[in-house]
């Protein structure tokens, strides 16, 4: 390459001048720090530097090779200048301006487009062809210096488009954009767009835009893009449009921008004439226009080959073109006018939500800016309606005045000087309120393979200030610990153990207050595995005697094991490198030829990368010498006379040779053919269903390659003997044709073909079958059949047998016969039954009163060979035929058969139930109806087993049953009964009486401690009482928890302080009669009880409670009765010290209103002892001793009301001191 001084120029005389030039242009680029231009020379294979400011040629680089379908790039650091020359594959590069210090790297593609990134590598696409036609483009990633492949991308590898997809990138390099342009035959009108990150592409965003063209501004982090009747601008960040301007009858071809100006420049073409047009970044709507100096000229202009670019300054466009007479320009455009503008402001973000009383703004400087003005406006309305609410130097501002729960539009315009630039394409919306932030959601996790690190996300909560994450060793939130605050939603936790089984929730946070915690919590699950694998690169021919393999890195990686087997077979896999520190490994023990496939593992303290994750690429070195051959195969069991080999061409072979061994003979491979000139062979192996094993090698003028992996083939049996003496029915049946043919020994099933001429050839398979006889049903009739019948092992068939002819005609369809009826078995049908007929579609039923089939009436159609007469009269006997009936023919009636229906008894009775104890008095039994039943018997036992005795004969279904007594099951049955007979007995149900259920009960409610009392009335009859629980206020069934002869029970199972609902019913020989309707409810106490009696001991002597109170020094209870019936008081004494102490107990006596007793609680009468003070209990300390008191009312006689104090006291006889005292004062009831 040479570097020379160039003659020529542009005219600098301002506005657009376009020169005539005498050799072909390609590819035309902007420098993006010095003021010019770079255009390719296809004619003089070089490149030109063309002044923007002058318009004048001041350097040229003589390449010397074809440039066509190049494409500039350039350093990060804008030193360097790139060009690809695909047609050779090499990147040239240049000092920028001069270019001076030329350079060439060759690389091993093709690389049309491509962007050098942020670590001094490139990354671009090169196409892809499938017999000579272009398929679409793969990418490559590069390394810059020494021209070896780094790795590819699985996700991004391959773009099925046969248009260029273009490239951009950020001015660091550590951003790439890519549009993928649709195919041809694609209907779709956008492109894909991606953001991707040069070295290590992973998709930010994906998004449909308009796709010829696109730019992307750093400073406003804005997209622009251009297609057919469309610009659009959108954020790069989600792909939302910013703003679209619809232009139609134009086709957008191309755009240019600089990073912070307020322009963008497109070029258009319609109704044949192409021209440049200016418009405003933030409206996109065109301020200038420029016509092209040739008029209607056409120009070569795409994105792919770089043909229209913008000066650094952004004060020069520069273009070239060709005309329609073949000559080619080159053009200039001056822009001074946007010379100096500001650019508009970008990057608005407002606080939505996060505060009460303000929103904060924040926004991205502008270069060259001063100051800012802040606009604000209603949340819907327009700029035209916004007002200035103030001016800052800094890049954010905090809005004061504001409402609460408002929502407002905000503008920020960039000053500098007397110039103050556009505001933003669209406003960016800011709100107040006072509502909590919303519940965090979407915790997941971030993927670290680091066990000593957990990391995670969550989605962004809009008015949340900051997020509070908490942490337990359980999942349980109620041991979760705050462990730290974070403004952003991920959180990265390092203080972990190797196995962590934490789980974490997270709260949203503003100034009104906290959410709820995250409704799920993050809850990592590792198992200690071993990292992925990097993606591998390995060359292909680049080297003499050995092969490069690089590899990507992976962050929780240590080392590298790297794995080599032969291509095409895996079984020669070995290690070839362990404990390989950096991401490349030379392997020098190769042979030439041989294509090798390398694996790379990954390891890490956990292990290696396991076999699934593993990435493989081959290579194979320099050399003259062919290259195995690969992808050899051969036939299987296809062919009986043979077996085909075939394999992959190699480029360089002129002949190939071919050896075979069998695989279960231990021998040497022997050449079985040489001199092949194509990849493929044909073979006559000695042995039918052997397997023989096959390898190839290639021959040059340069020697052999070595032998390729071995492949199996063999050939198939010799085929079984054709079916003998088939047979075919001719005209012996109406609707099937019946074929026969002798059994073939040792074969597995037959294949029989048929047509309707002498043609094996175009017979029609009809059936798969392993016996030796076939019928073809519903044949065309008069028509004749050829048929043929191969047998077949599991691998081959045998030749066709002797065709055989068959064909079918009409014959008259059989009488139906086997024709009979029920006669009396059945009370409600007839059923009737008869034999097949082989032809017939369906019957039809025929019914007289007499032997007539003549003048029998059509009854109905049957299907199959039984049917019923569901509508028969009782005591007629019928006559029934039957007829056979195919598409064609209908029989003639078959024989006569009689049938009646049986004797009309009623059909079961079925009991429904028995009362159990539900009537002292009478067992209540009913029954379901049964049709035809004139009246039912009602029998009873009283054993399950009988005898049963009749007890009513009744019209009605239900009786009430009297004759009963407690204590006694009684067990029923019922039959229905007609004057026709008597239908079978029900199943046996029981029921009893019992006595009914205790008029009264009464509970303690917080008397003894966990313990409730239950007092009952007495009722007559009953042996024992069952008392039944439940939890208070529920609508579950009553729990039976005791079973007592006496009238009281004392529930010591309770839980202290918990309330139930107490019932109680009686019960005879073990049968309970219904349970008191009316339950009560009680409960035990905590600490001490409160109790209405009279208890020794200076600490329970005063006494609290629902009835008890203070009557001067006495304690009593008062209890007024509604009717003359019982009521029972339970009376406690407790000794109150610590030791052994007898008790004696004193109960006044009732009057004649009055009637008391009392009784212990075994049931003794006790009223004389009680009377006279002669009982007492000898009880140990803190225990208490019980007598109940039996009251009954009397009514006075003058009616009115009375009343009566009983008195009880009890006193220690250890020390007589000791007493306590309670009374009960009892009022009768209203008179």
């Amino acid at each position: 390459m040479v570097t020379t001084e160039v003659s020529g120029a542009l005219s600098d005389s301002g506005g657009q001048v376009s020169e005539h030039i005498a050799w072909t242009p390609g590819a035309v680029t902007a420098d993006p720090a010095l003021n010019v231009f770079y255009v390719v020379d296809l004619t003089n294979e070089r490149i030109v530097v063309v002044d923007a400011a002058t318009g004048s040629f001041s350097a040229a680089a003589v390449i010397g090779e074809d440039l066509t379908g190049g494409f500039f790039e350039f350093s990060i650091d804008g030193s360097r200048v790139f060009y690809s020359t695909p047609e050779t594959s090499r990147i040239h590069s240049f000092d920028t301006g001069t270019l001076a210090s030329p350079a060439v790297l060759d690389v091993p593609y093709a690389i049309h487009s491509f962007i050098v990134a942020s670590d001094g590598t490139a990354f671009g696409f090169y196409p892809t062809y499938f017999q000579g036609d272009l398929r679409g483009h793969f990418s490559i990633h590069i390394d810059l210096e020494t021209g070896e492949r780094i790795r590819y991308y699985p996700d991004f590898s391959y773009i099925y488009s046969k248009e260029l997809p273009r490239l951009s990138r950020d001015g660091y390099g550590t951003r790439m954009f890519l549009q993928q342009r649709p195919s041809p035959n694609q209907t779709k009108t956008t492109g894909e767009w991606g953001l991707f990150r040069p070295n290590q592409p992973s998709s930010i965003f994906t998004e449909e835009l308009p796709s010829e063209d696109f730019v992307y501004d750093e400073n406003m982090e804005m997209f622009f893009a251009i297609g057919t009747s469309e610009i659009a601008s959108a954020n790069p960040g989600t792909g939302e449009r910013f703003s679209v301007s619809n232009v139609p009858g134009r086709e957008g071809i191309a755009l240019e921008s600089r990073n912070g100006s307020s322009e963008v420049f497109v070029l258009y073409e319609a109704q044949g004439r192409r021209y440049v047009c200016r418009l405003d970044k933030n409206s996109l709507y065109p301020s200038e226009e420029w016509d092209f100096t040739y008029g209607s000229s056409a120009l070569d202009i795409t994105p792919s080959n770089q043909g229209f670019a913008l000066s650094a300054t952004g004060d020069a466009l520069f273009y070239r073109g060709v005309t329609f007479e073949g000559g080619f320009y080159l053009g200039m455009i001056r822009t001074e006018a946007s010379a100096g503008k500001i650019s508009s402001v970008g990057g608005l973000v407002a606080s939505q939500g996060r505060f009460p009383d303000r929103v904060v703004v924040d926004w991205k400087p502008v270069t060259g800016a001063t100051e800012y003005k802040v606009y604000r406006a209603g949340s819907n309305e327009a700029f035209s309606l916004a007002e200035d609410i103030g001016t800052t130097s800094s890049t954010q501002w905090t809005d004061s005045m504001v409402a609460g729960n408002s929502e407002y539009s905000y503008w920020v315009t960039a000053i500098a000087g007397a110039e103050e630039s556009l505001p933003g394409p669209v406003s960016i919306k800011g709100s107040t309120s006072d509502a909590l932030p919303s519940v965090p959601i979407g915790l997941k996790s971030l993927g670290s393979y680091n066990k000593a690190l957990i990391e995670f996300s969550w989605f962004e909560v809009l008015n949340a200030t900051h997020y509070e994450v908490y942490r337990t060793a359980e999942h349980n939130l109620a041991e979760a610990t705050l462990i730290g605050t974070t403004d952003a939603p991920f959180w990265s936790d390092s203080d972990v153990s190797e196995n962590p089984s934490f789980s974490y929730w997270v709260k949203a946070v503003n100034e009104i207050g906290s959410s709820d915690f995250s409704a799920h919590s993050f809850r990592p699950s590792y198992s200690p595995v071993g990292p992925p694998g990097p993606v591998v690169s390995a060359t292909d021919g680049v080297h003499a005697g050995e092969i490069r393999v690089f590899w990507g890195w992976e962050k929780s990686a240590d080392s590298y094991k790297v794995y080599r087997s032969i291509k095409g077979d895996y079984d020669s896999q070995v290690l070839v490198a362990d404990e390989v520190r950096a991401n490349s490994y030379v392997d020098t023990d190769v042979v030439d030829g041989v294509t090798y496939v390398y694996l790379v593992a990954a390891v890490s303290e956990f292990g290696e990368t396991h076999e699934a994750n593993l990435h493989a690429d081959s290579g194979h070195t320099r050399s003259d010498l062919p290259v195995v051959p690969l992808w050899v195969d051969a036939s299987d069991e296809e062919f009986h006379e043979k077996v085909v080999i075939e394999w992959e061409r190699i480029g360089n072979a002129t002949s190939y040779s071919m050896y075979r061994r069998a695989r279960n003979i231990p021998e040497e491979f022997a050449l079985v053919a040489s001199g092949l000139t194509e990849p493929r062979a044909e073979d006559v192996p000695p042995h039918t269903e052997t397997e023989y094993l096959y390898k190839v090698e290639a021959h040059n003028e340069h020697g052999t390659s070595p032998l390729s992996h071995y492949t199996s083939g063999s050939r198939l049996p010799p085929p079984p003997p054709a079916p003998e003496n088939l047979t075919a029915t001719q005209g012996e049946h109406m609707f099937h044709i019946q074929l026969e043919w002798d059994p073939v020994p040792g074969i597995t099933g037959y294949e029989v073909y048929y047509n309707d001429e002498d043609n094996f050839e175009t017979a029609t398979h009809a059936v798969t079958v392993s016996d030796t006889s076939w019928r073809l049903n519903r044949p065309v009739l008069d028509q004749t059949y050829w048929f043929w019948v191969t047998s077949h092992t599991h691998k081959i068939d045998s030749e066709p047998s002797e065709s055989a002819t068959g064909f079918a005609t009409e014959i008259p369809l059989p009488t139906p016969d086997g024709l009979s009826a029920s006669q009396g078995t059945h009370r409600d049908e007839i059923q009737l039954s008869w034999n097949e007929v082989e032809e017939a579609t369906y019957y039809e039923i025929y019914r007289n009163t007499v032997d007539d089939p003549e003048s029998a009436s059509y009854h109905h159609t049957a299907t199959h060979t039984t049917s019923r007469d569901l509508v028969a009269e009782p005591g007629v006997t019928y006559y029934y035929y039957v007829v056979a009936t195919s598409s064609r023919q209908t029989s003639s009636f078959s024989s006569p058969a009689t049938g009646f229906l049986g004797p009309q008894i009623p059909d079961v009775a079925e009991l429904s139930y028995a009362t159990d104890g539900t009537y002292p008095d009478a067992i209540s039994v009913r029954w379901s109806g049964s049709s035809q039943a004139e009246s039912y018997d009602l029998l009873r036992s009283e054993s399950l087993t009988g005898p049963f005795v009749l007890i009513t004969n009744t019209t009605g279904n239900i009786y009430y049953d009297h004759d009963v007594v407690f204590g006694v099951r009684y067990f029923y049955q019922v039959q229905a009964r007609n004057s026709e007979g008597v239908a079978e007995r029900s199943e046996v149900d029981s029921g009893y009486v019992a006595p009914g259920s205790p008029e009264e009960i009464t509970v303690t409610q917080g008397i003894f401690q966990g313990v409730v009392g239950i007092l009952w009335s007495p009722t007559e009859g009953t042996t024992t009482y069952e008392v039944l629980r439940r939890d208070f206020g529920s609508s579950g069934e009553f729990e039976v928890i005791a079973s007592t002869a006496d009238t009281f029970f004392f529930d010591s199972t309770v839980v202290a302080g918990k309330e139930y609902e107490y019932s109680v019913r009686s019960t005879v020989n073990g049968l309970a009669g219904p349970r008191q309707p009316y339950p009560q409810s009680g409960y035990g106490t905590v600490g001490l009880p409160f109790r209405p009696d009279a208890l020794v001991g200076e600490r329970l002597r005063r006494m609290r409670g629902n009835n008890v109170y203070r009557v001067g020094k006495r304690q009593e209870v008062r209890y007024t009765f509604t009717r003359l019936k019982t009521k029972l008081f339970l009376l406690q004494a407790q000794n109150d010290g610590e030791t052994i102490d007898f008790l004696n107990l004193y109960g006044s006596k009732g009057n004649r209103f009055f009637q008391t007793n009392f009784i212990d609680l075994s049931g003794r009468n006790i009223t004389a002892r009680m009377r006279s003070g002669a009982f007492g209990f000898t009880l140990p300390g803190k225990e208490s001793g019980y007598v109940i008191l039996k009251s009954k009312p009397r009514r006075a006689a003058k009616k009115r009301r009375t009343s009566k104090v009983i008195s009880f006291r009890t006193t220690s006889l250890t020390d007589r001191a000791l007493s306590d005292a309670v009374r009960i004062r009892l009022s009768s009831p209203k008179p």
